[in-house]
């Protein structure tokens, strides 16, 4: 059900907020999207503790490179 989405979406956040903060790292935004919640975050300590991948991304024909982590079914976006 729908219910059931919202609600695992909900448990994905607060598990991947919680990791984040004990990295000490801090959450900048969090916005849900249908595959899965996006989270900006920034690493306080310049370290990142997870896999990182760098993605090339074009908005309003400028590009740049995002670097991103999937932290407990949460894709985050490192600022």
């Amino acid at each position: 059900t729908k219910e059931k989405v919202m609600v695992n979406q909900f448990i994905a956040f607060s598990s991947a907020r919680d990791a984040l903060e004990a990295q000490g790292c801090v959450v900048r935004s969090c916005a849900r999207k249908p595959q899965r919640p996006v989270i900006t975050a920034e690493s306080m300590t310049g370290h990142i503790a997870w896999p990182v991948t760098e993605v090339v991304v074009t908005e309003n024909g400028v590009q740049r490179i995002v670097r991103t982590s999937r932290i407990n079914d949460c894709q985050v976006i490192w600022s």
